[in-house]
């Protein structure tokens, strides 16, 4: 937002608002749509708005919101005694690991949820989603309170 201001800085306000303001919506727009991809409800909208506030690129106001939404997050992967079963992956993990934490999860009977620090989980997110589009992943920054992550590694 800092560059756009530089840009607009004589540009007649109403013209600097609307671009501003179609800036915004296509940012948000992305971060709906990159939500939805990982099978993130958008049911709370302020908080995704919130998240573009601070500015940044897309990815960055994604992470921003699924942090912001890691209540309803958990909620949805979490069973009875609020625990979330997960595989634990390094920050380095390749498709050979998640692949084989995958066939890991499924062998006993539970969904593909990875847990990962915050700094690899979009990437290691985008690296599973295209073998394996169903998996979920999750940052340990995302645990709400209340909730537990419960290793399943072997």
């Amino acid at each position: 937002s800092e560059h756009l201001d530089l840009l607009l800085g004589n540009a007649p306000p109403a013209l600097s608002q609307r671009i501003v303001a179609d800036t915004l919506q296509g940012k948000l727009l992305q971060v709906c749509r990159n939500l939805l991809a990982e099978g993130v409800g958008l049911r709370d909208f302020e908080a995704i708005c919130e998240a573009l506030i601070l500015g940044g690129s897309a990815d960055q106001c994604t992470e921003r919101a699924r942090r912001a939404l890691r209540a309803s997050i958990c909620r949805d992967l979490a069973d009875e005694k609020r625990s979330i079963s997960v595989y634990r992956m390094g920050p380095g993990a390749d498709l050979q690991a998640v692949k084989a934490a995958v066939e890991w999860m499924h062998k006993k009977g539970k969904g593909p949820v990875l847990c990962t620090s915050e700094a690899a989980r979009l990437r290691l997110w985008r690296l599973a989603a295209k073998d394996f589009p169903h998996v979920r992943v999750l940052s340990e920054s995302e645990r709400a309170p209340g909730f537990h992550f419960v290793p399943n590694n072997p």
